[in-house]
């Protein structure tokens, strides 16, 4: 299995633009308000494009003379080149490379999504420091993910303080077990039923995004926090549960381990289960994340 643990298909497709609107009214921008958007022609680079959604959306509130650059490792996710707005173009490009001179140095704004799944050791300043590269002198980078630390699973009291949460609590410490050589490697990851914070995961790095900014010489840094809103748990917790049976069919998928398809089979079954649980009022807490810093 390669290092993205999910689905390409339009399953997945679906799921990201689910994902982005809801991100969207909880992030309440597309671009960070401490970035100055009053330039007509700016030149924006965006990393991790997946269905092109977030370029796409933005291209519709700023300057039709602004430039927008849509970047992925795969854009089999993306429309079609001619669907989209003329000031859109699609680039194939692995962040963790560095990328080619004629893009150095070009952009205004760089925005980075949800690499949570491909950072590895836990350390992304290598990832920094290639975004770091596209910028002009006095570029913005911004960055927003998904602070896993602090995913927290809860009954809803409204309804009754005893309502059950254990496989719900298993579906999403399939996802906070330490790894070993990146975030997401399988090796009979299910845990027992017991207290959910017992275990530690080694995502850190997304609630320590700000201070790796200004570590690596970015200034006027600012970095948000942003909570799952009452009103729209019910639409993030079956965006997670979509998450998970992508999880299990590329688990299915994977021939690198024989233990693969077992574990498979009884993640998907921990989703059936947990599903229920969001659908009679359990929630999923998450922490939604946003950096923003500006090249001297």
């Amino acid at each position: 299995m390669n290092e993205y643990i999910l689905a390409r298909d339009h399953h997945a497709i679906v799921r990201l633009n689910h994902q982005h609107f809801i991100m969207k009214e909880l992030y309440g921008h597309l671009i960070h308000p401490s970035i100055p958007l009053d330039k007509e022609e700016l030149k924006i680079a965006v990393i991790g494009t997946g269905s092109c959604i977030w370029p796409a959306d933005l291209a519709r509130h700023i300057s039709p003379r602004a430039c927008i650059d849509a970047i992925d490792i795969t854009l089999e996710q993306c429309p079609p080149q001619s669907w989209l707005l003329k000031n859109i173009n699609l680039i194939v490009h692995d962040v963790f490379k560095p990328f080619p001179s004629e893009m150095l140095g070009k952009y205004d704004i760089v925005h980075a999504q949800l690499l949570i799944c491909v950072i590895k050791g836990n350390n992304p300043r290598e990832v920094i420091g290639n975004l770091m590269s596209l910028l002009k002198p006095n570029g913005f980078l911004q960055w927003n993910d998904l602070n896993v630390d602090a995913t927290r699973v809860f009954p809803n009291t409204d309804t009754d303080f005893l309502l059950k949460t254990a496989a719900t609590e298993e579906m999403i410490r399939f996802i906070m077990k330490p790894r070993e050589s990146s975030n997401f490697k399988y090796s009979k990851l299910l845990l027992p039923s017991q207290d959910p914070y017992a275990y530690y995961i080694t995502h850190f790095w997304a609630s320590q995004l700000g201070l790796q900014f200004a570590n690596m010489g970015l200034s006027d840094v600012v970095f948000d926090r942003h909570y799952i809103a009452e009103d729209y748990r019910l639409a993030w917790n079956m965006n997670c549960v979509m998450l998970f049976e992508e999880f299990s069919a590329r688990l299915e998928e994977d021939t690198t381990s024989e233990d693969n398809p077992a574990i498979a089979a009884q993640l998907r079954d921990v989703v059936i289960r947990a599903s229920r649980e969001l659908r009679d009022g359990a929630a999923i807490s998450s922490e939604l994340v946003v950096a923003v810093g500006r090249k001297a």
